[in-house]
């Protein structure tokens, strides 16, 4: 990942060497700054990015002109793409032409100095814009947003644009706390200076930054299809209630609540949370009750695949199946979202189906253990208890106590220590226990090794 302070350096590295006219060191370049220009995702483009049809590049003989040139470029890309060709073209395609000779030697130097004044530190960070804009392929309502802009300042004011395809446009302005807004000004600065290659997406829209520290500078640019968290951490800050910023959700699912009751002894409920993250999952069976839970940004990334609102099921009053599945869907405005139904055809919930499937790929890839009835047949444990396993090591024989992480699950074959070496057995239980309840003293009880490689079992007999 590139950034501009990788830019600067390298703007500040290669000036030195240029301005010092060490003819070897600058020869030295020839072999080796295609490789550096392109990690720092600059582009020979043959000038086009600073160039139109109606001008030419001054000639290098022409010192002044060269110099008012290259001052004038204001966009760190456009400079190092020039830079990349202006090298290209001596070193391939220049008829016994060098890097040090005199005339390209300033060149370069003038460029470089330039390059390092548009990439230095941004210091502390002024002014921040962003403007967002819709994208779509038809035609929009009248009363929809197709445009914002958004300007934030280091002494706390928040303005915000709206502009409708009617033509009407609504301005808010706020005050936001210093110390929570510097810091988003950092935050933006810092995703602003990070070097991405373009991702054009026609339909999504698109957004514009521009970061003014008191050091120069900073654009950047992309599709409306990143920055989900970014997005989020500045609709928590800013009191604006509509903000589409770079990924065009103003409005996303932030928590959706499952609870599944089929009848008085059995309930399940699952609770996915944007905000922190978080995805969980309480069963109770009697007095046997089980969580399970992961903190992961996929998370979020699941929520966002699920932001198709559900429909409410069509009440049918001859049905005599009370509703046993509940879905509360909270969105960051607005009332939440409650739709009742069953899991039979009786009143299933329209959609109902499509959504499971999409929680339950995800599970399978990112927490495969809230699938596993031999795991959620445990009761949760209470602080300083320890979850105890029996393994037997022959068919038949009589069990030994370990202690076990959580990941293991009844019917697992593990190695664990016997004797003074270590053997394959198989968990037939497991439980946890206070430890003054235990079936061994946990001061002598050892611990299951790890989980057994087939392969390697069957190498062993």
């Amino acid at each position: 990942m590139v950034t501009r302070a990788d830019r600067y350096e390298f703007a500040r590295h290669n000036r030195q060497i240029f301005v010092a006219g060490n003819e070897e060191a600058i020869d030295h370049l020839e072999t080796r700054w295609s490789e550096q220009l392109t990690q720092l995702g600059f582009k020979m483009d043959m000038l086009d990015s600073v160039l139109d049809k109606k001008h030419q590049l001054p000639n290098p003989v022409e010192h002044e002109a060269t110099k008012a040139f290259l001052t004038g470029i204001d966009d760190d890309q456009a400079l190092g793409n020039a830079i990349f060709s202006m090298y290209r073209q001596i070193t391939y395609w220049g008829f016994d032409e060098h890097l040090s000779d005199p005339d390209n030697r300033f060149w370069f130097a003038t460029a470089l100095t330039q390059l390092a004044a548009l990439t230095q530190p941004l210091g502390t960070i002024q002014k921040v814009v962003i403007k967002s804009s819709e994208g779509r392929f038809w035609a929009p309502a009248p009363d929809s947003l197709t445009t914002q802009t958004l300007t934030l300042k280091g002494e706390g004011r928040a303005n915000l644009a709206s502009y409708f395809f009617s033509g009407y446009r609504r301005r808010q302005t706020a005050t936001v706390p210093v110390g929570k807004l510097s810091g988003v000004l950092d935050q933006l600065a810092a995703f602003a200076s990070t070097v991405r290659p373009p991702e054009i997406v026609c339909d999504a829209g698109f957004w514009k930054m521009t970061v003014t520290g008191e050091g120069g500078v900073q654009h950047a640019q992309g599709s409306m299809i990143e920055a989900e968290l970014l997005s989020e951490q500045l609709r928590d800050v800013l009191p604006f209630p509509y903000l589409m910023l770079f990924d065009n959700a103003p409005n996303q699912l932030q928590r959706l609540v499952i609870a599944y009751v089929p009848d008085d002894d059995t309930a399940e409920k699952m609770v996915i949370d944007r905000h922190s993250q978080s995805f969980s999952l309480t069963t109770r069976q009697g007095a046997t009750r089980t969580r399970l839970g992961l903190t992961s940004p996929a998370v979020g990334r699941l929520l966002t695949g699920l932001d198709s609102p559900l429909e409410r099921p069509q009440s049918d009053e001859t049905s005599q199946i009370a509703p046993n599945l509940t879905v509360t869907a909270r969105y960051r405005q607005g009332d939440p979202i409650i739709v009742k139904g069953t899991l039979s055809l009786d009143d299933p919930i329209p959609h109902w189906a499509s959504l499971a499937a999409k929680i339950q790929t995800f599970l399978g890839e990112f927490a495969p253990q809230m699938l596993d009835a031999r795991v959620m047949s445990r009761k949760t444990p209470v602080k300083g208890e320890l979850l105890y396993a029996q393994v037997v090591f022959h068919h038949g024989g009589s069990p030994y106590s370990y202690i076990a992480d959580p990941q293991y699950a009844v019917g697992d074959r593990v190695v664990a220590p016997r004797n003074h070496s270590e053997a394959y057995g198989t968990i037939v239980a497991m439980a946890w226990y206070a430890p003054n309840q235990a079936p061994y003293p946990p001061a002598q009880t050892k611990r299951i090794s790890r989980l057994a490689d087939p392969l390697e079992e069957a190498e062993d007999r």
